[in-house]
């Protein structure tokens, strides 16, 4: 199964328990979900599920996630989310939605205790049992699953924007909102294109990296894959067979980035970067200060946050 590194955010809780223009709030969409259309049934890594009707008790894999769901004007049906200890709800979340679990891979108890009809994880690796719930536990009690980003077991996730595009889509089906699920993706496509034109042309060697617990890790596929890329640079770690993994100090080292993106899960981004200062000193981004800082959170949350990240990254990038 893949090694769950979605960041080290991610992994301070998976390891323990398994082994350009500043962007704008999230803005709901007025139409309800049509009752029409279904049934529907929707893949997600790799199997089936099928809803009767738009879900209206939802529990998030990760807290943030519920921006995608309030752009798609959804975001009342969520009831709970799990990894409440290190994520938070985003500003202006509907009154009365619970924590579900505190653990990233939640116990088959507190899911089955909260009755979701969908769970809405970020990674396969939250629903494959193990002592935690499993798609079974969840299937029996009518709940459909739908992994963020495709981060699947079996499958790499995908490394363009089409990988967010087909979540909101697919989600636009689940819910009943297929139309407004069409207008987001336009949004998005629109940011998108003028978080490039902002950069004129500049391309530049990118590298994503974090240090966590004395360890240098390095994000090569999705979503760093997708902000990179989709912004006309260039991935210096493209290379690299795992999305999330650790690297050597001198791994690190023998690659020439022109710019580190430094991953901030502590909310410390000062001493995140002079750690990561301290760890690859006198390389060519650290000796020209091209250090940039992002929020963890956005590769958690995927989704609409994901472009929040693009969008802040070209705007970094085009002052450098």
């Amino acid at each position: 199964m893949k090694l769950i590194l979605r960041s080290a955010l991610a992994a301070a809780v998976s390891l323990a328990a398994v082994a350009c223009s500043s962007p704008a709030a999230p803005v709901a969409a007025s139409a309800p979900p049509s009752a029409t259309g279904y049934p529907v049934t929707v893949s997600s890594c790799g199997r089936d599920f099928s809803y009767a009707k738009a879900p209206t008790r939802v529990v998030l894999g990760f807290p943030g996630t519920l921006d995608t769901l309030t752009a798609l004007g959804v975001q009342d049906s969520v009831h709970g989310y799990v990894l409440g200890s290190l994520g938070k709800l985003p500003a202006g979340a509907p009154a009365g939605i619970v924590q579900v679990s505190p653990d990233y891979t939640p116990s088959r108890e507190s899911m089955l205790g909260a009755q979701p009809d969908l769970f809405l994880g970020n990674d396969e690796g939250q629903v494959t049992g193990e002592g935690k719930v499993s798609y079974d536990d969840l299937t029996g009690i009518g709940s459909g699953v739908y992994i963020m980003g495709g981060y699947c077991a079996k499958t790499p996730a995908g490394r363009t924007l089409a990988t967010i595009e087909d979540d909101v889509t697919n989600l636009g089906h689940i819910f009943g909102v297929d139309e407004r699920a069409r207008e987001l993706n336009q949004e998005i496509e629109t940011r998108v294109a003028r978080a490039r034109a902002s950069l004129t042309g500049k391309q530049l060697r990118v590298a994503y990296v974090q240090s966590y617990n004395g360890k240098l890790y390095a994000n090569s596929g999705y979503p760093a894959a997708t902000i990179i890329e989709a912004l006309g640079q260039v991935n210096e770690f493209d290379d690299l067979k795992q999305s999330w993994a650790e690297i050597s100090r001198e791994d690190a080292l023998r690659r020439k980035p022109d710019v580190l993106i430094v991953n901030v899960s502590d909310g410390k981004p000062e001493a995140a970067v002079a750690e990561i200062s301290k760890t690859l000193a006198g390389t060519k981004a650290v000796e020209s200060g091209h250090l940039l800082t992002v929020d963890a959170a956005d590769f958690e949350a995927g989704g609409v946050s994901v472009i929040r990240q693009l969008e802040d990254v070209a705007g970094q990038l085009a002052k450098l």
